[in-house]
């Protein structure tokens, strides 16, 4: 039905040509978010935006699709802010889900907002300096142009990627492949998941309502931090509605799972509420600039780390002892905390530039006293900081008075922040 319906629409939709949708100032193409995109028309606007932002925007093929269709990945940041892979990330797909068809145009249009009000929106302007946006607005671009050619698959045809992914896979549930990542189009996803580390956040892009149930797995600190990042979601936001993975069922074999379970990274959900099936052409203007919305007030959710005030202290001729606090200061931290009970962690390491490092303490909140750093010969690298936490750090250096002292603190989700003082 979703297909002869969709087909439908695309039939009566007015071949009128692109209307002013935005006012921006840096706006290098006009595009039409009153109809939908096909295919071919999706690949190509992604390769015009890409002519039209360089500086921006990259778009590249991350594998193909069952049926040989190219799937995109569009990655979206301000590299002379500083290298897009160093900084904490959030990674969009669209189209995945059945049914999930306007996620597509409102991935695209976040894209083209972002693009164009970089410069005038301060948000906006705060993503691009601090964070990296990696977006797949089309998972299964089979599906997709089987329901514009007006032939859906019949129910129980072929695997639904949605449930093909390893993490709690069950071969039992209604669309499940042969075994975890059967299709092409899921293995690239998770392969370009690994590839970046820096993801922290993944956002997905589905349809309909969903009765919130509270997971009985997460641990309290995650439920904590999905509900501080969701602060501003917490009821419906006109059309969509944004869920943290505590907000909803167990999705066994999803990519939210996977990204919950194998990555540490922090799932969530974007549900169109408009309406039913597939929304009129009419909406999709106002889902796309919900969706934008949402990506921008999230990102503000992503690991920021903050230095506190620096101390320095003489104990002898070339021997001093400085202490520092670093922060997150944000609702989320690098890494789940049911990810780190799983062993993952995304360790922060610090650089000392300046002087010799001799000795480190750490001290965290619920300590009172510094514990040594066992290997003071290797990279020193601080425990993976969640939303809201510190620890005092205590460094032992030999530096000549007079001399100036750079510290840099970095993380493949944190991204990086340094302060330099002087010894005197």
């Amino acid at each position: 039905m979703i297909g002869v319906w969709l087909a439908a629409v695309l039939a009566l939709q007015d071949p009128a040509p692109a209307s002013r949708l935005t006012s921006a100032p840096d706006k290098r193409l006009e595009l039409d978010f009153q109809h939908y995109y096909d295919v071919p028309e999706l690949e190509s606007t992604l390769q015009k935006l890409a002519a039209a932002y360089p500086e921006f925007l990259a778009v590249r093929s991350i594998g193909k699709s069952g049926g040989g269709r190219d799937l995109w990945l569009a990655t979206v940041g301000d590299a002379s802010k500083g290298e897009l892979g160093a900084k904490p990330a959030i990674a969009v797909v669209s189209g995945l889900a059945d049914g999930d068809v306007v996620g597509t145009e409102m991935s695209l249009y976040a894209l083209y907002d972002l693009l164009q009000n970089h410069a005038r929106d301060p948000r906006a302007g705060e993503f691009f300096a601090r964070a990296t946006l990696y977006v797949v607005p089309c998972a299964d671009p089979d599906r997709r142009a089987e329901l514009f050619a007006g032939r859906p698959r019949a129910a129980g045809e072929g695997p639904h990627l949605e449930r093909d992914f390893p993490s709690a896979w069950d071969p039992w549930a209604d669309g499940a492949g042969p075994y975890p990542l059967s299709t092409t189009e899921t293995r690239a996803l998770v392969e370009s998941l690994l590839e970046h580390a820096n993801v922290a956040m993944l956002v997905t892009t589905a349809s309909g309502g969903v009765a919130p149930a509270a997971r009985d797995d997460l641990p309290a600190e995650d439920r904590a931090a999905f509900r501080r990042a969701l602060t501003k979601f917490a009821s419906p936001r006109g059309a969509l509605s944004v869920l943290g993975a505590d907000q909803r069922p167990r999705a066994r074999g999803s990519l939210s799972e996977f990204a919950l379970l194998e990555l540490g990274a922090f799932p969530f959900e974007v549900r169109t509420l408009a309406s039913e099936g597939v929304p009129p052409p009419s909406e999709i203007l106002d889902l796309g600039r919900e969706h934008s919305r949402a990506l921008v007030e999230l990102a503000r959710a992503l690991p920021r780390l903050a230095f506190g005030e620096v101390t320095r202290t003489r104990l002898k001729s070339d021997l001093w002892q400085v202490e520092f606090v670093l922060s997150n200061d944000s609702a989320l931290g690098g890494t789940t905390a049911l990810g780190r009970e799983r062993g993952l962690a995304d360790s922060i390491a610090l650089a000392v530039e300046g002087g010799k490092l001799v000795a480190l303490g750490l001290r965290s909140a619920d300590t009172d006293d510094f514990a040594p750093y066992p290997d003071a010969l290797g990279v020193p690298r601080l425990a993976a900081l969640g939303g809201g936490e510190h620890v005092r750090v205590r460094l032992m250096l030999q530096a000549p008075a007079g001399g100036k002292i750079a510290l840099r603190c970095e993380g493949a989700r944190f991204g990086a922040v340094e302060t330099t003082f002087g010894l005197e």
